[in-house]
């Protein structure tokens, strides 16, 4: 395994990133209905398992990792059983499939196959390319979810019903 200290995370811009998750949506979410099914996606079409794991949030602070394998995501079991973090997990979910998509040479390179390797590669990464690392699975995530067309479609009806209140 490579010195962790050394990371440097792949420049990939904003649109590069945008364009992923447009591509990514377009082959395993044809039906383009919202909400995206992300646990379908990561379930039936890519077959990767959820897989989870008791105490994951309570002992590393996260409710999800993608595994070093990329046969799944191991996911917090307590988070996943109820239904109030539904929502927060399928951000996780896109969230890891941004890294799967994104970052696979990474996970290649810095075997993280547990929570104990996983909360070791993040506390030794050096700052600033974690947050670039994260930030363009998240970009990936929130792109996957929200697609951009739907979101300024909306955005325009909501903009006229505004328009109108203040014309009467």
């Amino acid at each position: 395994m490579e010195d962790i200290s050394r990371f440097k995370c792949p420049y990939i811009s904003k649109d590069q990133i945008w364009q992923a998750a447009e591509n990514f949506r377009d082959e395993f979410w044809p039906e383009s209905t919202l909400p995206v099914d992300i646990e379908r996606i990561v379930e039936k079409r890519l077959k990767l398992n959820i897989e989870p794991e008791h105490g994951l949030l309570g002992e590393i602070d996260i409710d999800a990792y993608l595994r070093i394998d990329s046969t799944g995501i191991v996911v917090d079991y307590d988070c996943y059983m109820n239904e109030k973090y539904m929502n927060r997990l399928r951000f996780s979910f896109a969230h890891e499939l941004g890294h799967f998509f994104l970052h696979k040479d990474i996970y290649s390179t810095f075997p993280i196959d547990d929570p104990s390797t996983w909360k070791d590669f993040m506390l030794n990464i050096p700052d600033k390319e974690y947050g670039f690392f994260e930030y363009q699975a998240n970009e990936f995530a929130g792109r996957t979810l929200v697609p951009r067309g739907r979101l300024l479609a909306e955005l325009k009806i909501c903009l006229q019903k505004v328009q109108q209140e203040f014309n009467r």
